[in-house]
């Protein structure tokens, strides 16, 4: 096709996240298939720059986060269709939204804590200035059993180390902490370890934004929401062409639903209010690479192994035994997806003496090898 007769779409998002890059990647999936070919304009931005559109070109379409009001008023004003992929910004039908579901990814976030047993939640949110809704918070406080405490962000500074400290104290422990992003989640992790809390028998976090590269560099890996931001962005596109053929804008935002949690080690356990059942989990997470055993539990906490299954059986349902190989296996998946390590390093950085009982234990859980599952995922 006449690149003249491609449709001139511009794609105004920042590239400096892993979300709105698998964002990007759902739209070119939705081009890639197009009996339409566009004419793609985009460029590398920071999260931070002040977005607009490129003056000296022609803008049939733009795909766009809805930063500030200037942009707005120029995208309506010249009736350019255009779709908002960010929770910043009001829907309307002139730039209607296609957004990961807020409501659903808070949902899924105080129903992971209180399935891993925490008793009280925090919501730590951006800045009350950047201008975004207080959706999350909100839904975080109604569906939370208990109370859910919002950290008190001001407009005009970063949050103190001693004011995150004092936040994270008033909190009943075990605590569960849904943060805005990997900063918010960064700033409560240095306060839990500089408090001597442990992350996360004392502490869990769920992260509402995964970054795949920040969740796994962090201090602690951090359990994050899965938004499906490819769907996001191939829902958006979708929506994009519609309109640059004419058809009307939705009445409400399409919302995309989470895929659901990936769980890492901010969350990796079972807590409990028994002291010795927390104390034995915390030895388990932090011991479970090397080749531990019930039996050195026991002796770590000075009981029997009876007297200490009794008391697993009766927090948490569970047993010392199966939380040792809860945690490797755990441990096993995200080393197959976020490494490239061979499958008996592996087996070593998870606990396991041979491949093989990895391979066995495995395969039995999950109803796949290693290899299969790393192939897939």
């Amino acid at each position: 096709m006449d690149s003249k007769a491609r449709k001139q779409v511009t794609l105004l998002v920042h590239t400096a996240s892993d979300w709105t890059r698998l964002l990007l990647k759902g739209v070119a999936s939705y081009v890639s298939e197009s009996s339409e070919p566009w004419d793609v304009f985009l460029e590398p931005r920071g999260v931070h720059e002040l977005l607009s559109l490129a003056p000296n070109r022609k803008h049939e379409g733009v795909l766009l986060r809805l930063t500030h009001d200037d942009l707005h008023n120029v995208v309506v004003e010249n009736k350019i269709p255009a779709v908002n992929v960010s929770w910043l910004g009001t829907h309307s039908r002139a730039i209607p939204k296609v957004i990961s579901d807020e409501r659903a990814c808070a949902d899924l976030s105080i129903q992971h804590l209180v399935e891993k047993g925490f008793v009280s939640f925090g919501f730590f949110g951006p800045k009350p200035g950047v201008g975004y809704s207080d959706t999350i918070a909100s839904e975080c406080q109604s569906r939370a059993p208990g109370e859910c405490s919002v950290f008190p962000q001001t407009c005009d500074e970063i949050p103190s180390h001693e004011s995150v400290s004092e936040w994270i104290m008033s909190l009943p422990k075990p605590a569960g902490i849904v943060t805005w992003n990997s900063l918010a989640s960064k700033r409560v992790i240095d306060a839990c370890l500089q408090l001597g809390l442990h992350i996360p028998h004392d502490v869990g976090i769920v992260c509402i934004e995964h970054d795949h590269l920040m969740a796994s560099m962090s201090a602690i890996p951090l359990t994050s929401i899965d938004q499906d931001p490819s769907n996001v962005g191939n829902e958006a596109a979708k929506l994009l062409d519609a309109l640059m053929h004419g058809e009307p804008g939705p009445d409400e935002p399409i919302l995309i639903r989470p895929q659901g949690i990936i769980c890492r080690q901010s969350t990796e356990t079972a807590t409990s209010e028994d002291d010795l059942v927390r104390e034995a989990l915390q030895f388990i997470s932090e011991n479970f690479s090397r080749p531990i055993r019930v039996a050195d539990i026991s002796e770590r906490l000075d009981i029997s192994r009876r007297q200490l299954e009794h008391r697993f059986r009766n927090a948490i349902n569970s047993t010392p035994a199966n939380e040792i190989r809860r945690i490797r296996l755990s441990n096993v998946k995200r080393l197959l997806v976020e490494t490239s390590l061979a499958l008996d390093m592996v087996a070593v950085k998870s606990g396991y003496d041979y491949t093989e009982v990895m391979t066995r234990a495995f395969k039995q859980a999950f109803g796949q090898t290693p290899g299969e599952y790393r192939k897939t995922h």
